[in-house]
């Protein structure tokens, strides 16, 4: 049987916090899975970190749209070709809506 790989995106301290907790609980249960993403220091600590994107975190309406650029180069440079080239096998998408769910209908 194939190892699975598990992408996690995580936009916010709270959800990179609680992301990285599910991560020791999912490698305490399977040590072979395998991990990548985008969060902070603390699922960095875990997994493979693409980006840290929590140093961009936004609040509030007028942040969202100075950084909206910022987030689809992420998506389209970094993301996309990441998750075209590795076989994922589940996507866990935690919090940091206005973001990940442009993510999930990918």
């Amino acid at each position: 049987m194939k190892n699975k790989t598990i992408f996690i995106s995580a936009g916010d301290p709270s959800g990179d916090f609680h992301a990285a907790n599910v991560v020791k609980k999912l490698k305490n249960s399977d040590p072979n899975l395998k991990f990548f993403g985008i969060g902070g220091k603390n699922l960095g600590n875990q997994i493979c970190i693409l980006e840290n994107i929590i140093e961009e975190s936004i609040i509030g309406f007028s942040e969202a749209v100075k950084k909206l650029f910022v987030f689809r180069k992420l998506l389209k440079n970094k993301i996309l070709p990441f998750l075209k080239k590795e076989k994922i096998d589940i996507i866990i998408l935690v919090d940091f809506y206005g973001f990940n769910i442009y993510l999930a209908k990918i």
